[in-house]
């Protein structure tokens, strides 16, 4: 038995790896396992992987073919044997306590999941910070409340009581046309819906890195078969709502951060959705609910398109500004 298992999946991370390791390694106590899973990585990675567990014995290398980051993340619930988990993505990194104050807060509090916050961060710059509430969750619809917020689905940034996870056979959603996309949101529903108590940590930070251009989030070229994928989980977050009979606020989080999925996916997984609604035959509560979403949307977006057109005719006057704009859009949207 170890006190603490760090789930770590690795994809042709060769650039962001060694910080990612050095930041988990100088956090966390003896009583760690660092469980490391090399995904059929092309580059150096597998390489660095191997360096770093003959260095350092908390380390434990596990090489598979390139499956993706739901069967390395699954792979390491099957091989931990740590009290509580940690979910650290290859190509982010965290403060120098990170490790440790989640595991005394654990202790201390005897919750089922802690919580930290998070900075999103390029070229090591904090363009962004998230902002939870320093407080006790308890109730079911305070715990939901967080899944509709934008960063917490994220498996990281949090330690989870690994017994949460066995007692109820959670693990990330493998299924037959499923590749893998928006995993997080199911396996964050399950956990927060199923934890007894959440509790938040001031004391550590998660790093959460945008300059990887090899990752799928930032890969245009599959967004239709992710469009699909935000459709399989959307259904199974509204399956699960209707199993357990949510209602009033605990519903509405649900379908909140349901509202989420579809902004990120855009128009096209809106009207996927739509047409999938009305199939479905789901409870009027619920159709009703995103009938009035799309209708606002629909609203928003063509006042939007108004805009911008207008602008873009005015900016097309000044050649020189309407290509610094244009640049400095692309960039802030990406």
């Amino acid at each position: 038995m170890k006190d603490i298992s760090v789930i770590i999946p690795a994809y042709n991370v060769e650039k962001f790896l060694t910080h990612c390791l050095d930041s988990i390694l100088a956090s966390g106590p003896e009583s760690m396992e660092v469980l490391l899973i090399n995904d059929g990585s092309t580059d150096k990675t597998a390489e660095i992987c191997f360096q770093y567990a003959k260095r350092d014995s908390r380390i434990i290398l596990s090489n598979q073919n390139n499956s993706g980051a739901v069967a390395a993340r699954n792979r390491g619930l099957d091989m931990a044997c740590g009290t509580y988990v940690l979910f650290v993505d290859a190509d982010d990194y965290v403060s120098s306590d990170y490790v440790h104050a989640l595991y005394k807060t654990a202790l201390a509090t005897s919750a089922d999941i802690v919580l930290c916050n998070l900075h999103r961060v390029r070229q090591g710059n904090i363009i962004e910070t998230t902002n939870y509430p320093a407080k006790t969750l308890k109730l079911v619809a305070e715990r939901l409340s967080l899944v509709k917020e934008t960063y917490y689905p994220g498996p990281y940034a949090k330690m989870i009581h690994r017994k949460l996870l066995e007692d109820n056979a959670i693990r990330f959603l493998v299924e037959e046309g499923y590749f893998g996309f928006a995993e997080d949101m199911l396996f964050a529903l399950h956990t927060t819906y199923t934890a007894q108590k959440i509790v938040f940590c001031p004391d550590a930070i998660y790093s959460y890195s945008m300059d990887n251009n090899n990752s799928i989030c930032s890969n245009p070229l599959v967004q239709q078969r992710n469009n699909k994928d935000r459709l399989i989980i959307i259904r199974h977050m509204l399956d699960f709502a209707l199993q357990k009979e949510l209602h009033g606020e605990a519903l509405l989080y649900v379908l909140q951060a349901v509202e989420n999925h579809l902004y990120w996916g855009g128009i096209s997984t809106l009207q996927m959705f739509m047409s999938d609604l009305h199939e479905r035959n789901y409870p009027e509560i619920i159709t009703m609910h995103f009938q009035k979403f799309a209708e606002e949307w629909s609203k928003h977006s063509s006042m939007q398109a108004k805009i911008k057109e207008k602008i873009k005719k005015k900016l097309q006057h000044y050649p020189f500004l309407y290509k610094t704009i244009s640049t400095i859009y692309s960039r802030l949207k990406n």
